[in-house]
C-alpha cells in the first residue's frame, strides 16, 4: 500500500505546496479549530462540568454516609 503511490513523495509535496499557493492559502482546507475559543478547543467547559458532577457525587456520598453513621452511633449510645 505504501509502495503503490501515484506520485513519489517529493512530487506530492510539490503538488500540495503549489495547490495552497494557487488557492491563496486554501482557507477551505483549514481546520475549524483555528476559529474556536481556547476553552472549547481544550474542552475546559466539559472538564469543569465533569468535575462539578464528581464533586457533587462525593459531597452526596459524604453527607449520606455521615448521616448513616450518626444514626448508627446515636442508637448505640441510647442503649
Amino acid at each position: 500500500m505504501i509502495l503503490d503511490r501515484p506520485l513519489p513523495p517529493l512530487e506530492t509535496a510539490i503538488y500540495w505546496v503549489e495547490y495552497v499557493a494557487r488557492h491563496r492559502g486554501a482557507p477551505h482546507m483549514r481546520t475549524a479549530a483555528v476559529n474556536m475559543p481556547f476553552y472549547k478547543y481544550y474542552l475546559i467547559d466539559v472538564i469543569a462540568f465533569l468535575l462539578f458532577i464528581v464533586s457533587l457525587f462525593i459531597y452526596i456520598v459524604y453527607f449520606v454516609s455521615s448521616f448513616i453513621f450518626r444514626r448508627i452511633f446515636k442508637k448505640n449510645e441510647k442503649n
